[in-house]
């Protein structure tokens, strides 16, 4: 699977530089100047052993396509870069299925009021579920993620809720405007009116100003959470569900992975998902077109998994 997906990642960058040829074959897909372009472009996105483990899967798929090529630069280049890469976490056993993440945001939202004793842990339990299914149906980065503010990111679109951050917000310089899935949609609406509005009147009561009051994501004392204050409560919720954290930053793999395990046929979304395209001035708007379809179509992966009953192998 994880040579499928080396594969899969690289196909994604070739299509969203407007390189990918359906009528090219693996070898003559994967010239030396297109791999060198798409290392370079995992070194300014990845860990240094999530290069490593990209690459060397990547040469593993390619020698499988094509035995007869020769592909010993590619595995020289991923040798190299495994003797230069520096651990950083150990992901692969943390990554957890997005349909579970998503249930479990849910499940937080709904029994906050049979689990939680006080007013006060009763709202920030439901801040906490909506934190966690938010972001498991749009992985934004951790910055972005803290700096929602309501009605400026978040706003009002018909009937649902659209989330969006101007280029100059964004760490690839593109703007970034997405749908939130329905589902989500009478979940932030009880935040916003009950929960939000009790964390907010607790920093009015502290004399908090106004403008603070108006991020999405609002502490115990009522004042907007640090990137790190969200971090530990996403982190917390998680290791008590499943045993072992699961950072933020690892809901973009976990999103991915759940896209790669159940459609490896639309991975040419997930760049557009994770914002990784690069695509000239020209080709904005198609940029744009292909984020907002990553994220549904992710968001409708998700959904439909978490509503599949487990095969318990039974006949």
């Amino acid at each position: 699977i994880r040579d499928r997906r080396g594969y899969g990642r690289f196909l994604a960058e070739l299509q969203h530089r407007g390189e990918l040829d359906p009528d090219e074959g693996p070898a003559d897909r994967a010239t030396p100047e297109r791999l060198a372009a798409f290392i370079e472009t995992l070194r300014a996105s990845l860990a240094p052993v999530s290069v490593t483990i990209m690459t060397e899967a990547l040469w593993r798929m390619l020698r499988l396509l094509a035995p007869e090529h020769d592909w010993t630069a590619l595995g020289k280049r991923s040798r190299q870069l495994q003797r230069q890469a520096q651990p950083v976490r150990q992901k692969a056993a943390r990554v957890q299925p997005a349909g579970d993440l998503l249930t479990l945001g849910l499940r937080l939202m709904e029994t906050c009021e049979e689990v939680a004793l006080r007013p006060k842990h009763v709202m920030t339990q439901y801040r906490d579920g909506l934190m966690i299914a938010l972001l498991i149906c749009c992985p934004v980065r951790l910055r972005n993620f803290t700096a929602i503010v309501v009605d400026q990111h978040l706003t009002v679109a018909g009937d649902a809720w659209r989330l969006g951050f101007a280029a100059s917000e964004s760490k690839n310089g593109r703007a970034y405007s997405v749908m939130l899935p329905e589902l989500l949609t009478p979940y932030l609406d009880t935040y916003l009116e009950l929960h939000h509005a009790g964390l907010q009147a607790i920093g009015r009561a502290k004399g908090l100003p106004e403008a603070s009051l108006r991020h999405l994501w609002l502490g115990c004392r009522g004042g907007p959470m640090c990137a790190n204050a969200i971090r530990h409560q996403i982190e917390a919720r998680t290791a008590a569900a499943f045993g072992r954290h699961v950072w933020p930053h690892l809901f973009r793999d976990c999103a991915v992975t759940e896209l790669v395990d159940i459609a490896p046929e639309e991975i040419g979304i997930a760049a557009g998902l994770l914002g990784h395209a690069r695509l000239e001035t020209t080709q904005k708007h198609y940029i744009q077109a292909q984020g907002m379809a990553a994220h549904l179509r992710v968001q409708e992966l998700i959904d439909r998994l978490r509503q599949t009953p487990p095969d318990d192998g039974a006949g």
